[in-house]
């Protein structure tokens, strides 16, 4: 991957997920900073990473890549996933999807982001409660 292409990519991940720095980037990537400093230093970001993000919001990876095709996969282009087919429900919600203006999808996909963020740290503080309730009990 050279630098056009990473600037690219890193430009095409921060107009879906509607950031302005690179700080933003990282933080709605779920990355540490330093990470997206050393991709743009090594002029490489991982296929792995942008694979994953790519299937876990049903982006299309050749766009995610090289900018070109849909943003948004499409459902019958998408193969069926090992573990389980797409419920009606989750079809017809990425057929509305599909139909939005990119802005639109953004702002979406960025709500989404923030919404499975927020449920990450409350099974996080659950957690850490749980573990510091047993701690007061044991002591």
């Amino acid at each position: 991957m050279n630098n056009k292409s990473v600037d690219a990519v890193l430009s095409r991940l921060a107009g879906l997920l509607n950031t302005e720095n690179d700080s933003d980037l990282a933080r709605m990537l779920g990355i540490n900073r330093q990470t997206l400093a050393s991709w743009r230093k090594r002029n490489s970001v991982p296929y792995s990473f942008c694979i994953n993000f790519a299937e876990e919001r049903g982006l299309s990876i050749d766009w995610l890549l090289t900018g070109r095709g849909q943003t948004i996969v499409e459902p019958s282009s998408t193969p069926p996933s090992t573990e389980s087919n797409y419920s009606q429900s989750d079809l017809a919600l990425l057929e509305m999807i599909n139909q939005l203006d990119p802005e639109a999808r953004r702002d979406l996909l960025r709500s989404a982001e923030e919404k499975r963020q927020f449920i990450e740290m409350k099974k996080k503080v659950e957690a850490l409660s749980i573990e510091l309730e047993r701690n007061k009990n044991a002591g």
